[in-house]
């Protein structure tokens, strides 16, 4: 008798596990699965962007060493 009690509650409870297994399957997954799709996005956008700052950046320093090149070379023929 205690053997069949023990076996019906394991079963009882096989069965909520079975039902919130489904639950999260069903709502949280697709949730889940948009979130990691939008910061994938995110991600690509914010590396793009950095690529492009970072291209600006280096052509405004190569400007800065050919403008200060210019510049030396004006000192060197004013003296």
């Amino acid at each position: 008798m205690a053997f069949l009690t023990m076996l019906g509650e394991i079963e009882s409870l096989a069965s909520q596990h079975e039902v919130i297994g489904e639950r999260l399957r069903n709502d949280l997954c697709p949730q889940l699965v948009e979130k990691c799709r939008q910061l994938r996005a995110m991600r690509k956008k914010q590396y793009q962007d950095f690529e492009m700052m970072e291209k600006h950046l280096q052509a405004r320093v190569d400007e800065l060493a050919k403008q200060k090149k210019n510049y030396e070379c004006v000192l060197v023929l004013a003296t």
